[in-house]
């Protein structure tokens, strides 16, 4: 099993000082709050942003609806939402290794703006904590004994990772596939009549739903088949 470590994925190189926020500027216009949970509150602005506050924020930085936060007051929350995006984000790669593209959208569903999303994912850039070629490489190591290849990508794909840097690092054809498939075949086959077509046919789909090739199953069934017959011979 493979197990990720942030200090092990830091550069060695990598200068040790901390990662300044950025200086915001500008101004917010809540439109509408609501309460989230007992902790937090939705607050809707007036450009379509939806944060999710802490009620201690919003009684220090004195939100309220159709009141405009601006100069330092907007500077220290949108930094104080930095800071949490940050955390968080370690976090969720202590929990386990994840793609940027799955942090980006815990971010996105935890109420911090796009900006601040992508400060943190910056932030885990800059230590090296975060990898997407590691992250298919590892996910392809841990996995190809009981994924097919097609199983593999899509299942990559669905996780947003580029479609070209997954082909690119996914071997056509290993020996893991290949044993995944006959271990299938065998385990799907037994006690099974595959002279009767629907039987052949039902047995064929089932594998196809795994990410098999229809040549890859044919070949991997005649090989049981034979084996069988081998074994009744004798």
């Amino acid at each position: 099993m493979l197990v990720f470590s942030l200090e092990s994925s830091q550069s060695e190189s990598r200068p040790q000082k901390k990662v300044p926020y950025p200086v915001w500027e500008g101004s917010l216009l809540p439109v509408q709050i609501e309460p989230l949970n007992k902790q937090k509150k939705r607050v809707f602005l007036d450009d379509g942003t939806i944060l999710h506050l802490y009620n201690g924020e919003i009684r220090r930085f004195q939100l309220s609806v159709d009141t405009v936060l601006e100069g330092t007051a907007y500077t220290e929350l949108m930094q104080c939402l930095c800071k949490r995006a940050r955390s968080r984000a370690l976090h969720l790669l202590q929990a386990a290794d994840r793609p940027t593209t799955e942090i980006l959208e815990k971010l996105r569903q935890g109420g911090y703006p796009e900006a601040v999303a992508e400060d943190a994912l910056a932030y885990l850039d800059y230590y090296g904590y975060t990898d997407d070629t590691r992250y298919i490489q590892n996910y392809i190591e841990s996995h190809q004994k009981t994924q097919s290849r097609a199983q593999i990508r899509q299942t990559l794909c669905r996780k947003g990772l580029d479609s070209a840097q997954i082909d690119a690092l996914l071997p056509e054809e290993h020996d893991a596939e290949r044993e995944l498939l006959m271990r299938l075949t065998e385990k799907y086959c037994r006690g099974r009549d595959l002279s009767d077509e629907k039987e052949y046919r039902r047995l064929v789909a089932r594998l196809m739903r795994r990410g098999f090739g229809y040549v890859a199953i044919k070949d991997a069934i005649g090989c049981f088949a034979e084996n069988i017959a081998e074994i009744e011979e004798l």
